[in-house]
């Protein structure tokens, strides 16, 4: 039987419509099911803990519950936390959110302001997400001359162009203090993950993902820059 063209490009765009709703449901489970392991996770939750521990299920549990509310508001998911916000135990999204912001605030007494906001970073559960949003902090604390933190930083970016970014902005704040050895490893190894990035990583160095080759040119044109600034000192 032959088909029209009208026909045929109608039955592509249902395909990808499909495709695109069954991705987005899946995800949304998925997001759903980590929730509720944090819930369990939470209501058995030792009133000794650490409370670095007790940061890092929070901070995951408020994310998963943000991510739903918002990216998969419309999903069967998303509008069951919303019109039935009460999870196992009895326990409701909103008493999460406020225990986390309790958390939160005996985190900030008893760990470093570093310490609290990298776990929270850290505990996104979307991987573009975390890492951008680490290389941002990274530059930020290198900025702030906190070298120490943001080196501490590096391990946990999954992109190369953001460990190039974030070791660059390290070279730049030792040169800044004059430790010119350090600034030179720092600027070696940025100049190396620049040389291998190839725009084709599973993660992007942003959350848009569609600025990668003009982030790339505009980091090798700082690191010129820069080590030129350095020789010339």
């Amino acid at each position: 039987m032959k088909v029209s063209s009208g026909a045929m490009l109608i039955l592509i765009m249902s395909f990808f419509l499909l495709a695109g709703c069954s991705k987005e449901t899946r995800e949304s489970k998925a997001l759903y099911n980590d929730l509720m392991q944090n819930v369990d996770e939470i209501n058995s939750l030792d009133s000794t803990a650490a409370i670095a521990d007790k940061l890092s299920l929070y901070s995951q549990a408020s994310h998963r519950i943000e991510i739903l509310r918002t990216e998969y508001a419309t999903t069967s998911k998303g509008e069951e936390i919303q019109s039935n916000p009460t999870l196992e135990g009895g326990i409701t999204i909103e008493d999460i959110l406020d225990q986390a912001n309790e958390v939160k605030a005996e985190a900030s007494t008893e760990l470093t302001e570093y310490e609290v906001r990298f776990i929270e970073l850290n505990t996104l559960p979307v991987s573009k997400a975390r890492n951008s949003r680490l290389e941002g902090y990274g530059i930020s604390l290198a900025r702030q001359g906190d070298v120490d933190n943001a080196e501490a930083i590096i391990p946990h970016l999954v992109n190369t162009l953001s460990v190039a970014i974030v070791q660059l902005e390290v070279a730049k704040a030792y040169q800044q203090k004059g430790d010119y050895y350090s600034a030179d490893e720092f600027y070696t190894a940025a100049s190396d993950n620049l040389g291998r990035y190839n725009f084709n990583e599973s993660i992007c160095s942003t959350e848009e993902c569609n600025n990668e080759e003009t982030r790339a040119r505009m980091v090798k044109t700082e690191m010129i820059q820069s080590r030129q600034r350095r020789y010339l000192n």
